[in-house]
């Protein structure tokens, strides 16, 4: 079987019986997350596809009773953004630290590309300068508000 071949190449053999069963949908076949994420890998697709097959527009039932889109479960899992359908009727559960911390650290990814941007400008483009200040003061008060996201997590545990 060739997809069991590709997940062997990645360092983790799946057997073809396992993957059948799991085509076929049959209960007794369970994936471990290093499982999940081999064969996301061998089949090229985010891990996410595997796990919310109706991505984005569809309606998952992503906890007993409890629907929402895909794409709004895929940001819920992702943690950009707070549980979905808390209530069944749309609402959203509460904010969160976790919530906080993955959109703190996507606000320095953008940050980052914000610098490197202004870094590439011209030394004399209008507002360089001021656009290079800006992005580094926002990179430092996002690593700030990183640290202190992370430490509250850790005092949560």
């Amino acid at each position: 079987n060739q997809l069991s071949d590709a997940t062997a190449d990645l360092g983790l053999r799946i057997s073809p019986t396992v993957l059948a069963k799991l085509d076929s949908g049959h209960r007794g076949s369970v994936l471990n997350v290093d499982e999940l994420l081999v064969l996301a890998a061998a089949l090229n697709i985010p891990p996410m596809l595997l796990l919310f097959p109706g991505y984005p527009e569809q309606e998952i039932e992503f906890l007993p009773g409890r629907t929402a889109l895909g794409w709004e479960v895929a940001d819920w899992f992702s943690g950009r953004d707070r549980i979905p359908n808390t209530s069944g009727k749309g609402e959203r559960g509460p904010w969160n630290v976790g919530v906080e911390l993955v959109q703190a650290v996507d606000r320095l990814s953008d940050t980052k590309d914000k610098i490197r941007t202004a870094e590439e400008m011209p030394d004399d483009a209008p507002y360089r300068a001021e656009m290079l200040k800006d992005a580094v003061r926002q990179f430092q008060e996002t690593m700030v508000r990183i640290e202190e996201l992370s430490q509250q997590l850790q005092e949560d545990d």
